[in-house]
């Protein structure tokens, strides 16, 4: 809607900043600055912006920079209000270096014998190149006979390592003169060296046979031998490949103890689609499970994802079982069995809802590894089971 304005809202127009006068009578800046073009009333100028007699003194007396930086305005304002008033601008005298000036060219960096000097950079500059005074710095290391007799005899990397110099550098150096790149001999393969590939990381054999990596990896590939580290090369039980698609990747993985990525990779290249469960259909009964049980115990219960049950609890509220703080709990007896399996720590702690460390006392009380779940000694508790 078109502001329609009154005679004391125009008054204000021009007797303070566009921006108070919106603040003031609650409309915006546009509207402001517009109806205020449309009056020809000229944009508000404060004192603070006028200039003194004291300050338009000063303009070309001194730099455009200085003179700035003494009365509180930017240079380019002070430029070009004194390109307005048609004044010069500041030409300083030229300096006179007395030798003791001299002397403290090259010495330090050209800024800081400048700020000592009272003088510009540019100055210092441009006297220390007409006096061939190299810029002041660490002194480079000049090449010596036996180190240019080192290029291209071995790789860049291991030369620079050898003689203290970065590879880029020793690289240039190399390049400026035109000698070519080292190019190791190509290793001689024993029948006990190929023998070793597949059966350890290709870094370990390079270090073994003292070979690079890349060659060991490319004598590797070419045999058509598989790594060590790779999943592949277990062959594929019928058994496996029928757990393909019949539920998640995931699943599958935990089941046969494969990557998930490798036995995505698996299905894709058998052309099955991937495990779409059913929608589960939450009855009364099983509602009223959540929070009773840790969520994978309820999930193998209901014969579902485990993700599904914290789904479900998360919107129906019910706070999770098992929280960390029930530590001083007393232990039930399915926790105790969790305990004793052969995994790690923390995941029976995910599954029984207590922490790490609560694990770890009860696997030291059950005479087992903390970690790994495995007898070590004689039991420091008797549970219910062997009473």
């Amino acid at each position: 809607m078109k502001k329609r304005w009154t005679p004391e809202e125009e008054a204000l127009l021009g007797t303070m900043t566009d921006k108070e006068v919106a603040e003031k009578i609650g409309c915006s800046l546009p509207t402001i600055r517009k109806q205020r073009n449309k009056l020809n009333i000229p944009t508000f100028m404060s004192k603070s912006l006028k200039w003194t007699p004291e300050e338009l003194a000063l303009l070309g007396t001194m730099s455009d920079r200085e003179v700035a930086e003494k009365i509180g305005r930017s240079r380019v304002v002070v430029q070009y209000h004194r390109k307005k008033l048609k004044i010069s601008s500041f030409h300083r005298k030229p300096y006179v270096w007395t030798p003791e000036a001299l002397a403290l060219v090259g010495t330090a960096t050209d800024q800081h014998v400048g700020q000592m000097l009272g003088i510009s950079l540019f100055t210092v500059r441009t006297m220390r190149i007409r006096l061939e005074i190299p810029t002041f710095g660490p002194k480079r290391l000049r090449w010596t006979p036996e180190e240019l007799a080192l290029l291209g005899t071995m790789l860049d990397k291991e030369l620079g390592e050898k003689i203290g110099r970065s590879r880029i550098a020793v690289c240039i150096h190399r390049n400026n003169l035109k000698i070519p790149p080292f190019t190791p001999k190509p290793h001689e393969w024993t029948p006990e060296e190929d023998a070793l590939l597949g059966t350890i990381s290709d870094r370990k054999v390079g270090e073994m046979i003292g070979c690079l990596q890349y060659e060991v990896r490319l004598r590797r590939r070419n045999k058509n031998i598989l790594s060590s580290m790779s999943e592949s090369f277990k062959e594929w039980t019928p058994e496996e490949l029928a757990l393909l698609g019949t539920m998640t990747d995931r699943e599958v993985s935990e089941k046969i103890s494969r990557s998930r990525n490798a036995i995505c990779h698996r299905r894709n290249n058998l052309k099955i689609p991937a495990f779409t469960p059913k929608p589960f259909k939450w009855i009364p009964e099983a509602a009223k499970l959540l929070g009773t049980a840790p969520d994978e115990r309820i999930a193998r219960m209901l014969g579902i994802n485990k993700s599904r049950v914290r789904a479900k609890r998360c919107k129906l509220k019910i706070p999770q079982y098992g929280n960390p703080r029930r530590n001083n709990f007393p232990w039930e007896e399915w926790e105790m069995e969790k305990c004793r399996e052969h995994i790690s720590a923390e995941k029976v702690a995910k599954a029984i809802g207590r922490t790490v460390n609560a694990i770890w006392s009860m696997r030291r009380e059950l005479g087992l590894h903390r970690e790994t779940g495995i007898a070590t000694g004689k039991p420091l508790r008797i549970d219910n089971a062997n009473e």
